[in-house]
């Protein structure tokens, strides 16, 4: 194997040690936190709360970066520039839609459950799930062109 397939295969290793455990909470955590607010919120609050972001701020930008090194090693390939341009596209979306929405939703409904009413509270968690399943779908479509682009032959001598 050479450098550009090393790299291939270390993005989807950091691809995957992103989208994984945003898979995870999408399937446990987050119906948990959704559930009953804000009674549900207890699982992030006090000093035993969850707490991933200390997990995210290193796991997405070491996507982000295999993707720069993938990106440029493998732009001569044509085929492969294709899947993991689309494939950066669709990560960039899902990363700036968790930044913009996801992330500051959560945090407020969380810490600001008890003055919120109880419907409001569990009217917007329920869209924050709905919408999850948009990012879900996403970062499984991602995958999918990291998956094509790694499947794209070498050319021959290069």
């Amino acid at each position: 194997m050479r450098v550009s397939e090393w790299l291939l295969v270390g993005l989807v290793l950091f691809y995957g040690l992103n989208f994984g455990p945003m898979v995870f909470e999408s399937f446990t955590s987050d119906r948990t936190w959704a559930s009953n607010p804000p009674d549900s919120f207890s699982m992030f609050l006090g000093p035993y709360g969850q707490k991933t972001a200390h997990y995210w701020r290193v796991a997405s930008p070491l996507a982000l970066a295999s993707f720069v090194l993938a990106m440029v090693v493998n732009w001569s390939i044509a085929g492969r520039r294709l899947w993991l341009s689309a494939a950066l596209v669709v990560y960039l979306a899902i990363q700036a839609s968790t930044m913009a929405y996801f992330v500051p939703e959560q945090e407020a409904l969380t810490a600001g459950g008890s003055s919120i009413a109880r419907d409001l509270l569990k009217s917007r968690a329920d869209r924050w799930i709905f919408l999850n399943y948009f990012r879900i779908a996403g970062g499984v479509l991602a995958f999918v062109f990291l998956m094509l682009a790694a499947l794209v032959p070498r050319l021959r001598g290069r």
